[in-house]
């Protein structure tokens, strides 16, 4: 499905009140320009929210090249997690966001590991080999504000290898994980209920003039949704209502991961 190429109609009763919303479904892909410029505001939102110190630690990982891409794309999250559970028996409990991506060159990946909790480089540089890491690792203290810039920029970029992308969707690798204490990055639920699917914008749009038309009277506190909401507006709306996307396979609304 192309990104807001179908519609729906939902229904929300608050109170005892009933809202009405139309919505384009996003294609909710990183490959996607729309979809990717959202989902990097809902991430650095997240880290806005759980890492309100000053003393954050960015990390980037590597990985040595003697094994194929795929094989290492495909243990990108075994891996991490065999450094984050010695770290965490070592040092004690943190918290951190992760943030996969290829190099510019090669298909291999790496990622960049925000954290919450100091843990001595001398420590990390004698456990990176043995639990499958490239030599080529990098930390640095920095701020929230400075965490935030360097996600975004992270985010923000189309990925420039085609192959390392292409191994990334067949090896399942998520692209932004994070702490299990914290809760999921992009999970979200809703009390809005499907009515209605629509092929296109211009299906959707009689449709909704003949819902308008038969309401007697509406209440803007909540029928304010009737209005067509697209692109940058819809992300206003969303955010303020805690409903991210609208699933493009209905089974009412379901959860999203990235």
């Amino acid at each position: 499905m192309a990104c807001k190429e179908e519609f729906v109609y939902c229904q929300q009763n608050k109170s005892g009140k009933m809202a009405h919303g139309f919505f384009p479904l996003y294609c909710k892909s990183w490959d996607c320009e729309s979809c990717r410029r959202f989902k990097k505001k809902t991430v650095t939102k997240f880290i806005r929210s759980h890492f309100v110190s000053n003393s954050l630690y960015m990390m980037t990982f590597t990985y040595k090249h003697n094994l194929p891409p795929l094989s290492v794309w495909r243990n990108v999250g075994k891996t991490w997690n065999r450094w984050r559970t010695r770290a965490v028996q070592k040092y004690g409990s943190f918290n951190y966001i992760k943030i996969v991506e290829t190099h510019k060159v090669s298909p291999y990946p790496h990622f960049h590991v925000l954290i919450d909790k100091f843990i001595p480089i001398t420590w990390i540089s004698k456990t990176l080999v043995k639990l499958g890491f490239g030599w080529n690792f990098q930390s640095q203290r920095i701020s929230q504000k400075g965490a935030v810039a360097y996600v975004s920029k992270y985010l923000a970029k189309e990925w420039p290898n085609e192959q390392g992308k292409k191994y990334r969707k067949e090896a399942k690798t998520r692209i932004v994980s994070s702490s299990r204490a914290l809760g999921p990055v992009f999970i979200t639920t809703s009390d809005w209920s499907l009515i209605q699917k629509f092929p296109n914008e211009k299906i959707a749009s009689v449709w909704q003039k003949s819902i308008v038309d038969h309401l007697d009277k509406l209440d803007w506190e909540y029928d304010i949704t009737l209005l067509y909401y697209s692109g940058i507006v819809i992300e206003t709306f969303i955010a303020s209502t805690n409903t991210l996307y609208l699933e493009p396979d209905w089974i009412g609304l379901q959860s999203y991961r990235g």
